[in-house]
């Protein structure tokens, strides 16, 4: 299994292997957040990019720092599957081919890697997993990587029809 390492939020966007800059605008922020994503040779990297506001214990702001870092590697082919998995399985009735009753995820294993896609419960949406990389929130973390997406990030903001492109270019050879 290619080894790759965590990603520094601060330089992210400088970095030359980014494919694509998603920025998520929210109401109550004056900075955006962004979702990264890098092609490492065989691997997409998803990487974020988020301002922490610190306050104090009256609420009021003391400093702003820049957070996040790896969230998810997978093999490039995985992006394609993971669209491929909403719109068929997701997307779609048990009896037009979709998921079976009872059923929220589904799992493959791509370039050695086990990818799971499941649907989230609480907030909607859907969780992309690698149970194959263990993630970079602590050093000796035994819990896969996961990037957890929101039904709105995904389709009211425009973030699955970016996976869509990327999917298609890697499927062309363009990446």
């Amino acid at each position: 299994m290619k080894s790759l390492s965590n990603i520094n939020p601060l330089d992210v966007q400088n970095d030359p292997r980014v494919v694509s800059v998603f920025e998520d605008s929210r109401d109550d922020k004056s900075e955006n957040d962004y979702l990264i994503i890098l092609l490492d040779e065989s691997h997409l990297i998803f990487a974020t990019k988020v301002l922490y506001v610190y306050r104090n214990d009256s609420g009021v702001e003391t400093t702003k720092k820049w957070v996040g870092g790896t969230k998810l590697e997978v093999p490039k082919e995985a992006l394609s599957w993971f669209v491929k998995m909403i719109e068929e399985k997701f997307f779609k009735t048990e009896a037009e081919g979709g998921l079976s009753k009872g059923k929220f995820g589904c799992e493959k294993e791509i370039a050695g890697e086990k990818i799971v896609v499941s649907r989230m419960f609480g907030t909607p949406g859907y969780s992309f997993r690698n149970h194959s990389r263990h993630s970079y929130l602590f050093e000796d973390s035994t819990d896969p990587q996961d990037l957890l997406l929101s039904d709105e990030i995904l389709f009211e903001k425009g973030l699955f029809e970016n996976f869509k492109k990327i999917a298609s270019k890697i499927e062309n050879g363009d990446l």
